[in-house]
């Protein structure tokens, strides 16, 4: 059965193969790492987010589809354009649309949102949000 975690590895392998100024300022969630504190640094957060699983097929092997959402939180430098915060926003939508990362999640159209203020960090922020979904097989030894 394919779960949380294999789908998790699966997109970060994906997102570990973009340029490396993207993934050196990438924070994770739950990660021993803290975001850059320079408000003129363009930092990334990538949390993914996980919904429902839902039986696709009856009986054994069964299949159970899991979906979820992708989200990268790209922050930049207020008072200097979103020229480069949208082109990183750009370049991570471009990454996994319409693609199947791992072999078996299938992600979808991504949006990205038009850039808005953040005033937690007092930068400017636009997300990325690609939904996905991922299939496994249920035999009878994983489903006890």
């Amino acid at each position: 059965m394919t779960g949380i975690h294999d789908i998790n590895l699966a997109i970060d392998a994906a997102y570990d193969t973009l340029p490396a100024n993207i993934t050196n300022n990438t924070v994770r969630d739950n990660a021993n790492v803290q975001p850059p504190n320079d408000r003129n640094t363009i930092g990334i957060r990538l949390t993914i987010l996980h919904g429902d699983a839902n039986q696709v097929t009856i009986g054994l092997p069964g299949r159970l589809r899991s979906t979820g959402t992708i989200m990268a939180m790209v922050h930049g430098p207020l008072e200097k354009g979103d020229k480069d915060v949208n082109l990183i926003a750009e370049q991570i939508a471009a990454k996994f649309r319409w693609r199947t990362v791992g072999g078996f999640v299938r992600c979808l159209t991504p949006n990205v949102s038009g850039g808005r203020r953040d005033e937690e960090l007092d930068q400017w922020r636009v997300d990325v949000a690609c939904p996905f979904f991922a299939d496994g097989i249920v035999t009878p030894e994983t489903s006890t």
